[in-house]
């Protein structure tokens, strides 16, 4: 039995959406870095320049505010909507690979097509750290209610309530009880000799 989980996720489209996750993700990274690195560096050399010549002190303190109010304007809310977009676009993934419904009220609007293309083209490809076979071929062999409630549960990404209202609500209640140690049970071995990459870390 085949859940279709290992053939969906190395389909063209859903390759460019992990390829675009993985920009955002990275462009996000270098903001931080950025900010890091600015909010370090402000005090610091305004202090040296003060020691040298304290009657810049006036000028010293306008840089620092102008700093601060560069990081919060700009910095803060555009790393922010980085990785807001970065999520949305692995929820995309999930959703397709999983056959999830999305969920409006939780995830909000789709990624646009052209966010995701002007990501994904920025992506450079990484043998180290390869796009395909996100999911580990060991749920290729569940039920596809189990394999989207494990790889989900897993990697956080798809939205709980999206899994439940894909399901019957008598089985939905019974996979959220404490009986599903059965199913955890199946996928143990399994999983722990699967070298299937961990989300968001790439």
């Amino acid at each position: 039995m085949d859940n279709g989980i290992i053939s969906r996720q190395n389909l063209a489209g859903n390759i460019s959406l992990l390829a675009a996750q993985r920009s955002l993700y990275s462009r996000a990274k270098k903001l931080a870095g950025v900010q890091a690195f600015v909010a370090g560096i402000t005090p610091v050399v305004g202090a040296i320049a003060v020691a040298i010549n304290p009657s810049v002190d006036v000028w010293a303190a306008f840089v620092g505010i102008v700093v601060a109010f560069f990081d919060t304007a700009w910095l803060d809310p555009r790393q922010s909507k980085l990785r807001t977009l970065a999520a949305k676009v692995q929820e995309e993934f999930d959703c397709n690979v999983l056959q999830l419904p999305w969920n409006d009220a939780l995830a909000g609007r789709h990624p646009s097509p052209e966010d995701i293309h002007e990501a994904a083209g920025e992506h450079t490809p990484s043998s180290a750290a390869p796009l395909e076979n996100w999911y580990p071929r060991a749920v290729a062999s569940l039920p596809l209610y189990e394999g989207r409630l494990i790889e989900s549960s897993k990697r956080k990404n798809c939205f709980l309530i999206s899994i439940s209202s894909s399901f019957p609500r008598p089985l939905t209640k019974s996979i959220f009880r404490s009986s599903s140690p059965s199913i955890s049970s199946r996928m143990k071995p399994k999983i722990r000799t699967s070298t299937g990459p961990q989300p968001h870390s790439r």
